[in-house]
C-alpha cells in the first residue's frame, strides 16, 4: 500500500507525486513546540493533555471477553485476535512524559528531535508494539451506497457481509432513540450486550513515585474462559433487528468491532462516538478479511503530533489519536513502565505489557526530558528481525508474513488515511 504512488488534488488538477517523499531543506529549521515555549509562543496551560485516551465503557471489557472465546478462529484469520485483546485493559501515561516527547516532535519531519538524531515512530513499530497488520486491503472509513450494502457481483455473491446492513439497522434504532444528534459508544455497548457486567469503572488515576509494579488492579486479568451464552434479551435484540441465526455471532462480532476501531484503533475528535463509515470494515473483518490498519493508524498518530506540536496551547487543543500506541513505544524504547512476567507478558503485542493502572513510572519534567534526549543508535535495533548479522532479502512475493511487514516498512512513502470527508496525507 505504502508503495503506491500518490494522487494529491491540487486546485482543479490531478499531479501524479512520487511515493517517495523528497526531503524538504526548509523542514530542518521549523521551530519545535519547545522552541515555541522558550520563545513564549506557545503554553501547554495547566489542563492535563488526554488526547484520544480509552475511557472505560461499561460492558464493553464483559463483551469482549466472550467475544475472544467464540471468535478466536475468526479474529486470527483478520490478524486482530491479539490487537483486540489489547482493547482489554486501560494504558497510564506520565504526564511530563508525553510532553517532553511532543516538545521534541518535529511535525515537518515526523520524528523526534534527539542529540543522537532523528527518531521516530515506524509502521514496524506499529506492527509488532501494537499487533497491526501492514499488509491487507486498503483501509478506506466510508459510508457504501444502497447499491453496494444491497448489491450482488457477477456470481450472485452479495457485494458486502448481511451483517453490514444490521449494523446501520441498528444504529437507526439507537438514533431515534437517543434524540441526540450522534450514537455513543457507551450507546452502541448497551444496546448490543446485555448480560450483567461484571467490571466496574477503575477509580480515578493518581500519579505518584513507585518502585515497583502495582500488587492489585480493577482491569481484566487477561484470561479468556469458555464464551457465555447470550440473556434472552439479548437474543431479542437480533429478533428485533430480523438477523437470521446464521448470522447472528457474526454480526455480533461485526458490532463490537465497529465500537473498536472507533473507540482503540481510530478515535477522533468526536470521542466516545461510533462512526457508520467504519460499519464496511468492521463486517469484512468480522468473516475474516484482513485489513491493513498499521497505515491508518499511524498517519492518525503522526497526524495528532503535529495538530498537538504547532498549537498555541496544546493541551486545550482537541486532537485525537490512538496514543496507547505512543505509550507502547516508549516503553519499548525508554523503559518507561514497570514489566509483568504475568500472563500478559506472552499476548502476542508488546505492549499488553505495559497495560493496567499504575504501570508507568514517575518521571519529573526534567528527568522525562533527560531520559529522551538519552537515545543511543545501539537501542534503536530492539525490534529488527536480524539483529547480529547482515543478510540479503529479495522482494519476490512469497516472504513469510513478518518479512512482508518488515519490507514494507523500510520505504520511505507517503501514508493515507480517508475518514469520511477527511483526507489525511503524512510523509
Amino acid at each position: 500500500m505504502t508503495t503506491r504512488s500518490l494522487l494529491l488534488f491540487l486546485a482543479d488538477a490531478l499531479l501524479l507525486r512520487s511515493s517517495l517523499h523528497q526531503k524538504d531543506n526548509g523542514s530542518e529549521h521549523s521551530l519545535l513546540l519547545g522552541d515555541r515555549i522558550m520563545n513564549g509562543e506557545a503554553r501547554w496551560g495547566n489542563l492535563t493533555p488526554q488526547f484520544g485516551e480509552i475511557s472505560f465503557i461499561d460492558g464493553y471489557w464483559d463483551w469482549l471477553e466472550g467475544l475472544l472465546a467464540q471468535n478466536k478462529d475468526m479474529l486470527t484469520a483478520a490478524k486482530i485476535y491479539y490487537v483486540v485483546f489489547a482493547s482489554l485493559f486501560t494504558y497510564d501515561r506520565n504526564t511530563n512524559l508525553i510532553r517532553s516527547f511532543c516538545e521534541l516532535w518535529c511535525p515537518s519531519t515526523n520524528s523526534l528531535h534527539v542529540p543522537a538524531g532523528d527518531v521516530s515512530i515506524s509502521l514496524w513499530d506499529i506492527r509488532v508494539i501494537g499487533g497491526l497488520s501492514i499488509n491487507g486491503t486498503f483501509y478506506d472509513e466510508v459510508v457504501p451506497s444502497a447499491k453496494e450494502l444491497a448489491g450482488f457481483d457477477k456470481k450472485d455473491v452479495p457485494l458486502l457481509p448481511s451483517s453490514c446492513k444490521y449494523l446501520f439497522l441498528a444504529y437507526h434504532k439507537i438514533y431515534c432513540a437517543s434524540g441526540t444528534l450522534n450514537v455513543t459508544t457507551q450507546d452502541w455497548v448497551k444496546f448490543w450486550f446485555k448480560n450483567p457486567s461484571c467490571y466496574k469503572k477503575p477509580p480515578l488515576r493518581v500519579q505518584k513515585k513507585r518502585s515497583c509494579e502495582p500488587r492489585t488492579s480493577n482491569n481484566p486479568t487477561g484470561f479468556i474462559g469458555a464464551p457465555k451464552p447470550r440473556s434472552k434479551d439479548g437474543e431479542k435484540v437480533f429478533d428485533d433487528l430480523g438477523i437470521e441465526k446464521n448470522v447472528r455471532e457474526e454480526t455480533n462480532l461485526a458490532a463490537f468491532l465497529s465500537c473498536w476501531l472507533c473507540m482503540f484503533v481510530l478515535p477522533n475528535k468526536e470521542a466516545g462516538q461510533i462512526r457508520p463509515g467504519v460499519f464496511k470494515v468492521a463486517s469484512m473483518m468480522s468473516r475474516g478479511d484482513r485489513f491493513s490498519l498499521a497505515v491508518p493508524d499511524l498517519v492518525s498518530i503522526y497526524h495528532g503530533l503535529r495538530e498537538i506540536t504547532s498549537s498555541p496551547c496544546p493541551s486545550k487543543y482537541g486532537a485525537a489519536f490512538p496514543i496507547h500506541y505512543l505509550y507502547g513505544w516508549l516503553g519499548q524504547y525508554y523503559n518507561s513502565y514497570f514489566l509483568p512476567s504475568s500472563l500478559k507478558s506472552n499476548c502476542g503485542t508488546r505492549m499488553v505489557r505495559l497495560a493496567g493502572e499504575k504501570k508507568v513510572k514517575h518521571f519529573t519534567a526534567q528527568v522525562a526530558s533527560d531520559l529522551l534526549k538519552r537515545t543511543t543508535p545501539s537501542t534503536l535495533s530492539g525490534l529488527a528481525l536480524s539483529k547480529q548479522k547482515q543478510i540479503d532479502i529479495r522482494d519476490h512475493g512469497i516472504q513469510s508474513d513478518s518479512w512482508s511487514n518488515y519490507l514494507i516498512s523500510l520505504r520511505s512513502s507517503y501514508l493515507t488515511l480517508r475518514r469520511g470527508s477527511e483526507h489525511i496525507i503524512e510523509p
